[in-house]
C-alpha cells in the first residue's frame, strides 16, 4: 500500500527546509492519490478524508491542499485512472470504411481492457452501491468516466459524419449507445460475479461485432462504394 511518511505539504509546500524539487512533489501526489484509490476501493463512497490521510501518512492539511473536498479528490483519482488507462486516442483522419471499423474495434478493445480490469469492477460496485447515498461523488463517477468517454466517441464521429464518411443525425448519442453495447452487459455481469472475466478475443469479438452492426446502417453509399 501506497505510504508516505513525510508530512510535508505535497501540493503547496514541499518540505520545511527548502522547496523540494517538482519532480518530487509529482512523486508524492502521486502517493497520494493512490493511497486515496485504495480507501475508496476498500471502503466505498463513505470513505473519510481522514481515512485517506492516515493511508497516506500525511495531514488532513496536506490533502486539502491538493484537493479541497472529498469530491474533487475523488475527481482527481478518476482523473488520474483514465490518464494511465493506456488506451489509445481515436485517429485524427481514416481513409475508408475499413479504417473506420479497424479504428474503433481497436479503441472499444482497449476501453474494454480498461473498464473490466478488477480495479475499475470493484471502483464500479462501490460506486453502484453507495449513489443514493452519496450523489455528487456518482456524479463525479460518471462525468469523469462514461460521460468523458462518450464525449471524446462522439466528438469523433461527428468529424466522421463531416468527412462524409458515416451519416448521423445524433453523434453524441451513438457514441453511448455504442459504449454501452460493448461494455455494459460485461461489466454488469462481472459486478454481479455471474460468468469469469472476458478473454481478450471475446473481447475483441464483441468489439468488433458492435463496429459492424453500426457500420451497417451508418455508412454513407459514397463510403460503401469505395470499401
Amino acid at each position: 500500500m501506497a505510504k508516505n511518511t513525510d508530512k510535508s505539504e505535497a501540493c503547496e509546500g514541499g518540505p520545511r527546509r527548502g522547496r523540494p524539487p517538482k519532480g518530487s512533489e509529482e512523486s508524492r501526489r502521486k502517493a497520494l492519490l493512490a493511497a486515496a484509490e485504495e480507501v475508496f476501493l476498500e471502503k466505498g463512497l463513505a470513505a473519510s478524508m481522514d481515512d485517506i490521510a492516515k493511508r497516506a501518512g500525511v495531514s488532513k492539511k496536506t490533502i486539502y491542499g491538493c484537493s479541497e473536498t472529498k469530491e474533487k479528490l475523488f475527481a482527481d483519482v478518476m482523473h488520474t485512472r483514465i490518464e494511465n488507462s493506456m488506451v489509445s486516442e481515436l485517429p485524427d483522419s481514416v481513409a475508408n470504411a475499413q479504417a473506420l471499423e479497424d479504428a474503433l474495434v481497436q479503441f472499444f478493445t482497449e476501453l474494454s481492457r480498461f473498464v473490466l480490469s478488477p480495479v475499475s469492477v470493484r471502483l464500479y460496485r462501490a460506486v453502484t452501491a453507495e449513489a443514493t447515498r452519496f450523489p455528487e461523488l456518482a456524479r463525479t463517477y460518471y462525468e469523469e468516466g462514461p460521460a468523458h468517454v462518450i464525449d471524446i466517441l462522439g466528438k469523433w464521429l461527428a468529424a466522421r459524419a463531416r468527412d462524409g464518411i458515416i451519416a448521423l443525425e445524433n453523434p453524441s448519442e451513438a457514441a453511448a449507445i455504442l459504449g454501452s453495447s460493448v461494455i455494459a452487459g460485461p461489466l454488469r455481469n462481472l459486478a454481479l460475479g455471474v460468468g469469469g472475466t472476458p478473454t481478450t478475443t471475446s473481447i475483441e469479438q464483441r468489439a468488433r461485432t458492435t463496429a459492424q452492426f453500426f457500420l451497417r446502417g451508418a455508412l454513407t453509399d459514397k463510403a460503401r462504394a469505395k470499401s
